[in-house]
């Protein structure tokens, strides 16, 4: 196996849909290699991804996400319009996944998981004590957590991300993960400023 990039200039609208018979299926997956998108912050350039697991068999819906890492960096310049299904939209374990804005959606799952020493950044710039935020909308909705469920469970992760102006929102519970011993696990970054608003409730369904 050998690392590589992959890199797509001005792509204008892209859409990704991947509907999978069973088991493991992703819109974008790397696992060790780099993707990066150069789009821009027009909404109707942004990087749209679609998909599902199993069909009317819902037994592997849950292993559907629609930008997973296993390694390698998936990098996307502008904005993003991901929905999922009783899925992950993002899941780096582990592994960089960036994003410029735009909208992150679960219905009844999880929205962003980073464990395993996975880092996802939205809307941000930088890291550590040199950490900004940026400009772009951005709206989440589903629970974001920093410990994998399955394999890597209790290995943490970061996530980043910036709810900066007032048509962004987040809705649905930050959970900094601790193991059964009592520690705490990754780490959760965000900015909420300008505007933008958090409900902090327990997940995100379609009729919220």
């Amino acid at each position: 196996e050998k690392e590589g990039t992959i890199t797509i200039n001005n792509p204008g609208a892209i859409n990704i849909e991947n509907n999978a018979d069973y088991f493991y299926a992703a819109g974008i997956y790397t696992g060790k290699g780099n993707i990066i998108i150069n789009n821009d912050n027009d909404p109707a350039h942004a990087v749209k991804i679609r998909g599902s697991v199993g069909g009317t068999d819902t037994t592997f819906i849950v292993n559907w996400t629609g930008i997973k890492t296993s390694g390698g960096e998936v990098n996307i310049k502008g904005l993003a319009d991901i929905y999922s299904d009783g899925a992950w939209s993002i899941g780096s374990a582990p592994g960089v996944i960036s994003i410029g804005g735009g909208s992150i959606v679960s219905n009844n799952y999880e929205s962003i998981d980073a464990y395993g020493g996975g880092t996802v950044s939205v809307n941000t710039i930088g890291s550590g004590d040199a950490l900004t935020a940026g400009t772009n909308d951005l709206v989440v909705k589903g629970n974001i957590k920093t410990q994998g469920s399955w394999v890597g469970a209790g290995s943490g992760g970061t996530i980043n991300l910036g709810f900066t102006t007032d048509k962004s929102e987040f809705i649905g519970l930050s959970n900094r993960a601790v193991t059964n011993a009592g520690v705490k696990v990754g780490a959760v970054n965000m900015f909420l400023q300008n505007g933008a608003t958090w409900i902090n409730q327990d997940g995100w369904k379609n009729g919220d």
